[in-house]
């Protein structure tokens, strides 16, 4: 991350990768009022239901009040929850690479499908109506928010805020 003019950052892993490999999302919180996340990634296992339950819980944070948001990497379990932040109300721009932002629609728009598909066997399953955790619609609304960077480029996200991409 960048610098910040505050003393004091917090960083808080929200997703699922603390204890998994999979579902990476970092929410940074910054003493000026930024709040950013690194990866907005979905949990992926063999289990339908248990993803399911996983990837449509409560945010711990408010997707409104996300300034931005910053892809590692074109992975689904780095960027494949975008479309649900968007859903759920934020606004901001979400920074890719500028090699991985030509898949990223056609990812998305994937995992849309996915998602819908699957939600059909999970009603099936359970007797009830069970809503895709987002659409084709909100994937449209997403790329729209989509920012495109080369590496070593600063962005300045803020006045306070600003990052670099490198290879890792």
């Amino acid at each position: 991350m960048g610098k910040s003019k505050g003393n004091k950052v917090i960083v808080r892993c929200v997703g699922k990768s603390a204890d998994e490999v999979t579902g990476s999302m970092y929410h940074i919180q910054c003493e000026t009022g930024e709040q950013i996340l690194i990866d907005a990634g979905l949990y992926q296992s063999n289990d339908l239901k248990q993803d399911y339950r996983i990837n449509n819980r409560k945010f711990d944070f408010k997707p409104s009040e996300i300034t931005a948001v910053i892809l590692s990497h074109l992975h689904c379990d780095h960027t494949a929850l975008t479309s649900r932040l968007v859903h759920e109300g934020f606004t901001g721009n979400i920074y890719i690479n500028y090699k991985a932002v030509d898949f990223l629609e056609h990812m998305l728009t994937d995992s849309a499908k996915i998602m819908a598909r699957d939600s059909v066997i999970l009603s099936k399953k359970s007797s009830t109506n069970v809503d895709p955790i987002y659409s084709l619609n909100d994937v449209e609304n997403t790329l729209k928010l989509v920012r495109v960077v080369k590496n070593e480029e600063e962005i300045k996200i803020t006045d306070n805020v600003s990052f670099k991409l490198q290879n890792a």
